[in-house]
């Protein structure tokens, strides 16, 4: 399954896009609160899934972060990343990739409504709201999954 698959899996599971819906429904406590040096930050306290978004940031950049703590509920539970890369040598940055993909293809789930013809990676950061790396990684992705099988079919 790739990950636009894995998106409209839990949209349908949910009924909806919105990652503030589905983390609540799925029994996450969120909290916005001024964060210095972070956007958000998934954690389970005594068993409670918790996630902290900063107060300061605008509507567009704070569904990407819950989209993001989103994706670490859902695929990295009970992982400790602070924890691997100070005391492992374990690499976290896979999962961060993981779960910067599931925030932008949850906020893009349908890329054919947002990738156009002759448009920039910037065009398209600016346009959906995620940085430019992230931007990248949703295109290769698409490219992965639609225009491989596209040519695959004929």
């Amino acid at each position: 399954m790739n990950m636009f698959e894995t998106v409209r899996a839990v949209m349908d599971a949910n009924g909806t896009s919105d990652p503030e819906e589905i983390l609540l429904s799925d029994g996450v406590k969120v909290f916005q609160l001024p964060m210095s040096g972070l956007r958000g930050i998934y954690k389970v306290l005594h068993g409670i899934p918790m996630v902290f978004v900063d107060s300061g940031l605008d509507e567009r950049h704070r569904r990407f972060v819950l989209a993001h703590e989103l994706a670490h509920h859902l695929f990295h539970r009970g992982m400790n990343r602070v924890f691997l890369e100070r005391c492992t040598f374990l690499k976290t940055d896979c999962y961060e990739r993981e779960a910067e993909l599931f925030a932008a293809c949850l906020l893009c789930p349908y890329p054919e409504e947002h990738i156009f013809e002759g448009e920039t990676v910037s065009d398209l950061s600016h346009r959906a709201g995620f940085p430019e790396d992230v931007a990248r990684l949703y295109l290769r992705e698409y490219r992965r999954r639609y225009i491989s099988r596209r040519y695959k079919a004929t």
